[in-house]
């Protein structure tokens, strides 16, 4: 991928009309969580979280999803957290909050909230994840705190301007994330939504986050290197994902856009040891 590709994707996404970007982001909201539920094995009916994100309304606050009658036009509970947590996002409520483990600690709550409130909080159990031994459940606080001042430095120092920094920082918020494993469960679902958060301050276009099924295979490979802080790969596939970005509401229509059509296999947090009090 040549960068003049992505960095131009970069510059005429920022040069568009504001309204019509926040159009464009409002408008992949429901896109967004099908991918990221497949992702984790729960398929969601696009249709039924696009029903459901037009009972709310437009950009202003929730509303109760009562309107919606039919069992069958309600997303899961998870699902419908996470898109209300992406609302929100585009909402602005999170803008003057600090990027920093509260606010990932914040988001993770309100996802578990209405199916398993035991898990909020950071993780007090040991995990592994394929090869890679989580650290240490007590250390979890600390590293959080240190990856939320790592962020906000390499943001404070790189500054908004589309170079391979930038993709660097991006590339550690997701895979540092990923490798402290803050959670019990849920950890890929809130990983997204904070990246979310993050393109919006960065004034990125919408990507897709969530890895197709045929892309499992590089995606995770890409995670093991950067547990061991080799950012190289990841920083590749957010390359493609800003290339292959939906920058207009035709593009987020179009195929290479589109939900998986089946669940795609497990992701990132699949191993997780014991699972016996973890539920999906």
């Amino acid at each position: 991928m040549e960068p003049e590709t992505w960095t131009d994707r970069i510059n005429a996404w920022r040069a568009a009309p504001g309204a019509a970007r926040a159009r464009v982001r409002w408008e992949r909201i429901p896109r967004n969580v099908a991918q990221s539920m497949a992702f984790e094995r729960e398929a969601v009916p696009l249709r039924a979280l696009e029903k459901w994100q037009a009972a709310q309304g437009g950009p202003d606050p929730a509303r109760s999803n009562e309107s919606l009658p039919n069992p069958s036009d309600r997303p899961s509970a998870v699902a419908r957290q996470v898109l209300t947590l992406e609302r929100r996002i585009e909402q602005a409520r999170f803008d003057a909050h600090p990027l920093d483990d509260q606010l990932v600690r914040d988001l993770h709550r309100t996802i578990c909230e209405p199916v398993a409130p035991h898990l909020a909080g950071w993780r007090r159990i040991a995990v592994a994840v394929g090869g890679h031994i989580a650290p240490d459940w007590p250390l979890v606080p600390t590293l959080m705190r240190d990856y939320g001042r790592d962020l906000a430095a390499r943001i404070a120092a790189h500054g908004l301007a589309p170079t391979e920094r930038l993709i660097e920082t991006l590339a550690f918020a997701e895979g540092r994330l990923l490798a402290i494993h803050p959670f019990a469960d849920y950890n890929g679902r809130v990983t997204r939504v904070f990246l979310r958060l993050l393109l919006r301050r960065l004034e990125f276009p919408p990507v897709r986050l969530a890895a197709g099924e045929d892309e499992r295979g590089e995606y995770l490979a890409a995670l093991g290197a950067a547990d061991r802080s080799d950012w190289t790969a990841l920083m590749g596939i957010w390359t493609r994902r800003i290339a292959d970005a939906a920058t207009t509401c035709e593009d987020i229509a179009s195929p290479r856009n589109s939900a998986p059509s089946r669940p795609a296999p497990f992701g990132h947090e699949a191993s997780l040891t014991p699972w016996s009090n973890c539920p999906r």
